[in-house]
């Protein structure tokens, strides 16, 4: 079962993946791993909020360095506050942030001590701002900045967000010294590096490109509905 459920998913046939899961969860109730499958099976078909009731559910028996559950956990939580932000729903997407902060002790990982929560900083400065609130927007997003003034060197799809705070502030001389930083940095030949400095010139063909050889990666797509 798990064999077939990851071999639709590679393909990309994300309809049957979910059909099987759900046949997988109801043959062998209690199967952790198909219940991660199906976690998965729901949130590769949008149904976020479903995917993360899945997984508040499950039991993941920890393996060294695996995040995949809490990872799942996350990006699902992200989109349904996506989905919440367009529908203007600013309230609750907040609270869904502060959820998605959270490293549950079922999915067998516990929380690192340095954890990159830029993604949801900023996520959370567009809702204060959009609610009135620009003194705290404005925290959160100082505190995007700051961390990536830190750590910009680092491999992360979160040092596209700086630009996006320096765009909407028309701050052109910090964005410009950013991407120099960026361009200049031992890590800007990895892909993750190259479509964030990509993103930040608005460059379309290497996006696309890069987009693609990143596939796999879950965040790119998270990235790429904040970016519109």
């Amino acid at each position: 079962w798990n064999y077939l459920i990851n071999h639709y998913e590679s393909k990309g046939d994300f309809k049957q993946q979910l059909t099987l899961a759900n046949q997988a969860v109801k043959k062998f109730k209690g199967d952790y791993t198909l219940g991660f499958g199906y976690a998965k099976g729901l949130l590769n078909n949008g149904q976020y909020d479903a995917s993360i009731n899945t997984l508040k559910k499950l039991y993941i028996l920890p393996f060294e360095g695996s995040s995949d559950g809490r990872d799942i956990y996350e990006q699902a939580t992200l989109l349904s506050v996506l989905n919440l932000i367009r529908s203007k729903q600013y309230k609750n997407a907040l609270t869904k942030i502060e959820s998605s902060k959270e490293w549950p002790e079922n999915l067998g990982v516990g929380k690192p001590y340095d954890v990159d929560e830029r993604i949801q900083d900023y996520l959370a400065a567009y809702c204060l701002d959009k609610l009135g609130k620009t003194g705290d927007a404005r925290k959160s997003y100082d505190r995007v900045l700051a961390v990536t003034d830190e750590t910009f060197e680092r491999v992360s799809i979160n040092n596209i967000l700086p630009f996006l705070i320096y765009e909407k502030s028309g701050e052109k001389e910090k964005k410009a010294a950013l991407l120099r930083k960026l361009k200049a940095s031992p890590s800007s030949a990895h892909p993750l590096q190259r479509w964030v400095i990509a993103a930040a010139e608005k460059v379309q063909a290497a996006l696309n490109d890069l987009s693609g050889e990143l596939s796999g990666n879950a965040y790119i797509g998270i990235m790429i509905h904040i970016l519109k």
